[in-house]
């Protein structure tokens, strides 16, 4: 499980979608999407992350999906809350 330093924005369906291509963003976003290429390379193209949005800790797991684009792709995956007992 990777432990995301940056804080995301997730949709209202709890979705997570992060566009990688040439422009990483800048710092903790940038480390966390270098983290999440390598984890999600070992994973066969999953990973489950752990991360602060606008509600607070959310867990779950994000899934590789190519584009048309020879060198951009996406990490997505729909997140959930932390149990209360953890």
């Amino acid at each position: 499980m990777i432990f995301l330093t940056g804080r995301y924005q997730i949709s209202a369906t709890k979705k997570l979608t992060l566009n990688v291509e040439g422009d990483n963003g800048k710092g903790a976003v940038q480390q966390d999407i270098r983290l999440l290429l390598a984890e999600c390379q070992a994973g066969h193209g999953h990973c489950q992350v752990r991360v602060w949005t606008q509600h607070g800790e959310m867990t779950g797991l994000l899934t590789e999906r190519r584009t048309h684009h020879p060198y951009r792709w996406l990490l997505e995956g729909h997140l959930a809350f932390l149990p209360a007992n953890r």
